[in-house]
């Protein structure tokens, strides 16, 4: 009789300690796919607001959007589908800063490049908003569209930043002479573009100038359009870690 109660006892902690195993996993999976509310508005003269995604503790990553309306518009409620689940699967804390700025020729939209006397500005003013989201110092710094074209500019004009490493999707930069001409220091920058990509050809222009001034930029081509690719994103995010 004892035998049979001491049986039916650990069954019922196995049942418990499995039911709270459950209810774990469940939650972390569920954390990792949410995005947190927003935090503040106007947090400083660049970034209006921030929400944050992923595990708390995961790897810092900031994702600047392209030009957009002040709210959230269809293309980058798309985007952030394709970032829950990098956040998931690579295990990522992504800081999503929104424009304070208006666009210079659309000004009911938002940007991030004001050229090269702003280009600190803004990085500055992205760098402390991110702080709201993780407090690490050694991130990945995202761009897409306008937001690209941003990041890139970092490198380009050899801004000092902190990012280990830049990555612009779906973006083409443009140049001048009177910018810097040696950016063999000026951080690693990666270029990944469709191959429907409207911009392609500037794009590969733009690769070969700055790898011509020494600057640490690769060029990476997936199939399809203007879009964040889900899959070639991943797999470049994997071997930046």
């Amino acid at each position: 009789m004892d035998r049979l109660i001491i049986i039916n006892f650990r069954k019922h902690e196995m049942a418990v300690l499995f039911k709270v195993v459950l209810v774990t996993l469940s939650l972390t999976y569920m954390l990792s796919h949410i995005t947190e509310p927003v935090y503040g508005k106007n947090l400083n003269d660049g970034v209006a607001s921030i929400s944050c995604m992923g595990p708390v503790g995961g790897k810092p990553v900031i994702y600047l959007h392209g030009m957009d309306v002040p709210s959230l518009s269809k293309t980058e409620q798309q985007t952030r589908k394709v970032l829950q689940h990098l956040a998931a699967n690579q295990r990522l804390r992504i800081a999503l800063p929104r424009s304070a700025r208006s666009c210079r020729r659309l000004p009911q939209k938002r940007c991030w490049n004001f050229g090269r006397s702003m280009a600190a500005k803004v990085y500055q003013d992205v760098v402390a908003s991110a702080r709201n989201c993780f407090l690490e110092k050694d991130f990945l710094l995202l761009g897409h569209s306008e937001g690209g074209y941003y990041v890139s500019k970092l490198v380009q004009f050899c801004i000092p930043h902190q990012a280990r490493a830049i990555i612009a999707i779906g973006s083409a930069g443009s140049f001048h002479v009177s910018d810097p001409q040696q950016l063999k220091n000026c951080g690693k920058l990666y270029l990944l573009i469709g191959d429907r990509e409207i911009t392609r050809p500037k794009t590969d222009r733009y690769y070969h100038h700055l790898k011509k001034l020494g600057a640490s930029v690769s060029l990476q081509e997936f199939s399809g359009g203007h879009i964040v690719p889900q899959l070639p994103l991943e797999k470049l995010i994997q071997t930046l870690k």
